[in-house]
């Protein structure tokens, strides 16, 4: 194991923007890549010393804070021939960056990550683990709580696109509506406070139909083209929700899947305006 120094000393101090390929995709450094894969395996080898399994953890932490994280994290998570502990720590690399490098991006970089992160939901797949499948609704909700409703006007446009998808991404795409409301509805989220006024604005938009915000907000200020179609999320939740019902409780993936939607339309009922 060759320490920490490895992960800063390898990329050098060229940011993102470094890492970036003519078409602006990820191109870590193989070497890196390859030095956190067998921090991660002496983590968790059962035969790894004290010794060698906290040199690796040093080694990883630092990883999380190289600049070059992002791209690192992206590069290891696409790829399903990695293990899942290999790829959920890669989501992690991915989610420090947004977390705590997000503000000192420049547009170019915010939006390589952005579409980083949109790529990773893009390739989710049933037989991808839960747990991951998660984090990388996760990711696309702390993208969301820094660049919504700002720089980023067609997130709704794309989870419309995940509805309409597989069933995976379906689920992502509820697991993302969920977690995003509540954080910025229900939960003393730092992030969403942040900019809790055009985020919490931009919920009630994607949410309520436009004909109900019509008709009970006629002189409400205009705010940036957020929404996706007329209908709004309340909408589509319900109409799918019925679908899974007139399939009964005898259908197991109907029955998951208006669980998931009940979830979704719970933290929403607070605030929400009925059509």
């Amino acid at each position: 194991m060759d320490g920490g120094g490895s992960v800063g000393n390898g990329v050098g101090n060229t940011g993102i923007g470094g890492m970036l390929g003519s078409n602006g995709a990820a191109t870590g450094s193989t070497q890196t890549l390859e030095q956190i894969k067998k921090a991660l395996e002496m983590v968790y080898d059962v035969r790894s010393s004290n010794e060698a399994r906290k040199e690796a953890g040093v080694f990883l932490d630092l990883a999380k804070s190289n600049k070059e994280a992002p791209a690192h994290g992206f590069e290891l998570a696409i790829n399903r021939a990695h293990d899942p502990i290999v790829r959920h720590f890669a989501l992690s690399l991915l989610e420090h960056g947004i977390r705590y490098s997000w503000d000192g991006y420049s547009a170019e970089q915010a939006t390589a990550v952005r579409g980083w992160v949109l790529g990773l939901a893009e390739n989710i797949d049933c037989g991808d683990p839960i747990f991951l499948r998660n984090k990388v609704a996760q990711l696309w909700v702390e993208v969301a709580k820094k660049a919504w409703a700002a720089e980023w006007l067609d997130m709704d446009a794309l989870l419309v696109k995940l509805w309409e998808g597989t069933g995976a991404q379906r689920d992502l795409c509820l697991y993302i509506l969920e977690t995003l409301v509540d954080d910025i509805f229900n939960r003393e989220d730092s992030a969403a406070g942040i900019r809790n006024a055009p985020l919490t604005k931009a919920c009630i938009d994607i949410f309520t139909p436009a004909s109900v915000l019509q008709e009970n907000f006629p002189g409400r200020e205009p705010t940036p083209a957020v929404r996706c179609g007329d209908g709004g999320w309340l909408v589509r939740l319900v109409d799918m929700l019925e679908k899974c019902l007139d399939q009964g409780v005898e259908n197991a993936e109907a029955k998951a899947c208006a669980g998931k939607i009940l979830s979704a339309l719970k933290v929403s009922m607070g605030w929400c305006i009925p059509k």
